[in-house]
């Protein structure tokens, strides 16, 4: 059997788009902190100062909430261009700021795997609230499209009987071409964002004979070879 290349992998858990609190922080830290530092790039996350040290540069994000005190550890809440995110430092990890880096701590090499899924993460929420994250999405097929009937309720026409509706949510956007068969899904949050790209896509998973259906742009989808004629 064939292996589909546009299958998503699984959200990582340390993430949350609810609602934001109040911050706890005084006024004078709610401010950018060294705002002339570089920007978060997309493939160096930070600095690595040993295997159980990492440093991540905090600028241009905003650190509006600080709940070191939190049942499940420590809670930090960002502000950016694009939005806010909040997230979960779990025990038995160390966070800390030192100016303007956050500085993550391991206490040992046994959970060196679940540190760096950790890093991963904050590196995702920070990225996503100074740049945003974008899935790509398309629809193959006569007929088959999508369009807005209001402006959070996706209508979308795959071939059935009956039209699918799709509710969005309120921290994403949603942008479609001239013909509406393709669209592009907007957000500040990594977690949501692939959740709707997941949801889309199951309506109506691509045909491995004729491709018809929501698939993501950029994948390619190995096609299966129909039976020949005689």
């Amino acid at each position: 059997m064939h292996k589909r290349t546009w299958i998503k992998t699984t959200p990582q858990p340390y993430i949350f788009p609810a609602p934001l609190p109040k911050s706890s922080l005084p006024a004078p830290l709610a401010v950018p902190l060294h705002p002339k530092l570089t920007r978060i790039g997309a493939r160096k996350p930070g600095r690595r100062a040993s295997s159980l040290q990492h440093l991540i540069l905090l600028a241009p994000a905003v650190l509006t909430g600080w709940t070191p005190n939190h049942p499940s550890g420590i809670k930090l809440v960002f502000k950016g261009e694009r939005g806010a995110v909040q997230f979960l430092v779990p025990h038995p990890f160390s966070c800390r700021l030192d100016k303007g880096l956050i500085i993550l701590t391991s206490p040992g090499p046994q959970l060196h795997s679940t540190f760096r899924t950790l890093v991963g993460d904050l590196h995702k929420s920070l990225l996503g609230i100074t740049k945003g994250h974008r899935e790509k999405l398309k629809t193959v097929g006569v007929g088959y499209k999508g369009e807005l009937q209001q402006e959070r309720l996706m209508k979308m026409k795959l071939g059935y009987s009956h039209p699918v509706f799709y509710p969005l949510h309120p921290a994403s956007k949603v942008r479609l071409s001239r013909k509406n068969s393709r669209f592009d899904l907007h957000s500040s949050n990594p977690l949501l964002i692939a959740q709707m790209g997941a949801d889309l896509q199951a309506f109506k998973k691509p045909d491995t004979y004729r491709g018809k259906g929501v698939r993501y742009r950029g994948y390619k989808l190995l096609r299966k070879e129909g039976k020949k004629k005689k």
